[in-house]
Parts: structure tokens; C-alpha cells; sequence
């Protein structure tokens, strides 16, 4: 009697753990959401690696991945980057992660809730391409921003960047929907991801 409760508790195990076993298999299968973003993941990870190629002869200092989705209304992100007082730096980009409307960047010497911020450099239609630029001719921009508002030129003569304020300008897009296997209407997200790779100048 009591091996056949043995034997009977064991087969309902067995069959809950394989039950279990294939609901998550099905859920897995049926989630295509989860499958594109981790398709979504596995391609960025290529990418990042020719924007850290192109930093070259720059020493690497860091790599910063933005994802974002798309809404009805135009809004900003906005990511800090810290550097080294002295040194020249490369900001290499990689925006092929950028597959629908293209964005803005805009670089500020402070963060967006400080009105005496300089807009230091900014590039419209960006997404789907690479590029780099240097912080040289950021710094000579507010260095003429500043003498402007009449700040003593031997001030002005020592000023470094010891910040910088990455706006990316993310455009408002209509809101597409499709019909779900069960007949219902759902909101496509659209998403976009954009990488920065950062470097300094190795004297």
C-alpha cells in the first residue's frame, strides 16, 4: 500500500514538473516581444564593437548604450558624461540602432534645468550611419560664450570642460497599431537605441 502512494506521488510530480516545463517553452514561443529584444540586444552588441574600433588613437574610457521608444510628443534624454579636465576627447557614435525617424543631438556644458548652459554642438537627421568628433572645438565655443557675457579673458583662458550634457531630441511619430492573433488592436512600439563610445587623447 504504501509503495503504490510512493510510486503515485511520483508520477504527479513528474508530470507537474514536465507540465511546467512546457508552458514556459510555450510562453517563450509565443513571445515575440521577448525574442525581438533579445535579437535587438545581440545586434547592438556588434555594433558597439566598431564604435569602440573607431576611437582609435584614442585611449577608451567608456562606452554609454541609449535605448528609446517613440511617442506621440517630441521629448529629450539626456546623458552626463564626466571627463578629464585636460585632455582632448572623441565621442565616437554608432546610430544603425536608429531604424525609424531620425533624432538630434545637442551638447550643452550643463544639464537642461541650467539656463546659462552653452550649446556646444549639435547635429540634426542622425540615425542609421557612424561618426566621431572631437571636444577641441566644443571647448573654443565656450570659451567665446563666455567672453561674450564679458568674463575676464585670463579666466576664460583656463576654462576645461569638466562636464558635458548629451541631448538627444527624440521626434514625435504617430502611434501605429495591428491586429493581434485574437483580434485585437495593439500599439506597435517602435524603439531605437543609439551607442556612445568615449575616448581621451593618451599623451
Amino acid at each position: 500500500m504504501k509503495l503504490k502512494h510512493i510510486i503515485s506521488i511520483i508520477l504527479i510530480l513528474l508530470l507537474t514538473d514536465s507540465s511546467f516545463a512546457q508552458k514556459k517553452r510555450k510562453k517563450n514561443d509565443l513571445d515575440p516581444e521577448a525574442a525581438a529584444k533579445a535579437a535587438f540586444k545581440e545586434v547592438l552588441s556588434g555594433y558597439k564593437k566598431g564604435c569602440r574600433a573607431a576611437l582609435k588613437p584614442y585611449r577608451y574610457d567608456g562606452i554609454k548604450t541609449t535605448q528609446f521608444s517613440y511617442k506621440p510628443y517630441e521629448y529629450v534624454k539626456e546623458v552626463e558624461i564626466a571627463t578629464i579636465q585636460n585632455a582632448e576627447y572623441r565621442l565616437s557614435y554608432n546610430t544603425k540602432g536608429i531604424e525609424h525617424d531620425k533624432i538630434q543631438i545637442k551638447i550643452y556644458d550643463k544639464p537642461d534645468n541650467d539656463k546659462r548652459r552653452v550649446l556646444l554642438y549639435e547635429q540634426a537627421e542622425v540615425g542609421g550611419d557612424e561618426f566621431f568628433f572631437e571636444t577641441t572645438e566644443m571647448i573654443e565655443k565656450l570659451k567665446k560664450a563666455k567672453l561674450k557675457k564679458g568674463i575676464d579673458s585670463a579666466i576664460v583662458d583656463q576654462m576645461r570642460l569638466k562636464k558635458i550634457f548629451i541631448d538627444y531630441i527624440i521626434p514625435a511619430v504617430e502611434r501605429e497599431t495591428e491586429v493581434n492573433e485574437w483580434g485585437e488592436d495593439i500599439v506597435v512600439k517602435l524603439k531605437g537605441a543609439i551607442i556612445l563610445c568615449v575616448g581621451y587623447y593618451n599623451l
